[in-house]
């Protein structure tokens, strides 16, 4: 007789996502260590003053990359309907290139199916680090862990959600041009 009964299948994908959410903030925390800077959090971790210019500024393009990726995935995650054509011009903000094009054009669209799912979400950062930044061709990969609250008229819950930001430099500043839900794997 096995005095540990198995664990409810719900259970274990809890524990997986768990497990993958505390690896990517260790991961982040490394990185972070390791290459200085700021999270999107806020948390300082120092810059190294011994590096070159050309050290330095790829340090401020990868924050700055981190920063936008991360903000942009907080945003794309919050939409309330209370505040939807607010929440939705922020979208608008941090988007460029066919993403902007996409929000822009399905704009009623999205309104009316959000509003008819009568769910409210909130996305918070845990961590977010730059996967990939080239400088040169003006494009950089973000990986974003969030916590996201659902609401509803009758439940609240929350989840974790793995993002993928895809950032391009503009004449603006450095904008989404891609956001989705990385896979658990």
């Amino acid at each position: 007789m096995n005095a540990h009964p198995a664990a409810p299948a719900a259970g274990r994908r809890a524990l997986v996502v768990a497990v993958v959410a505390l690896a990517l903030v260790v991961v982040a925390v490394v990185v972070a260590v390791l290459l200085g800077g700021r999270t999107t959090a806020g948390t300082a971790v120092p810059v190294q003053s011994t590096g070159s210019p050309a050290d330095r500024e790829a340090a401020t393009t990868r924050d700055d990359v981190v920063r936008v990726g991360g903000d942009g995935a907080r945003i794309f995650n919050t939409l309330r309907a209370d505040t939807f054509d607010a929440d939705y011009d922020a979208w608008e903000a941090v988007a460029t290139g066919e993403l902007l094009d996409s929000l822009r054009t399905e704009r009623t669209s999205n309104r009316e199916r959000f509003l008819a799912a009568g769910a409210s979400s909130t996305g918070r950062v845990l961590v977010a680090a730059a996967e990939r930044v080239d400088a040169d061709r003006g494009t950089a990969t973000v990986l974003v862990a969030l916590r996201v609250t659902v609401e509803s008229a009758t439940a609240s819950s929350e989840k974790l959600v793995r993002m993928v930001a895809t950032v391009t430099r503009t004449a603006d500043g450095w904008r989404l041009s891609g956001i989705t839900q990385a896979p658990i794997q």
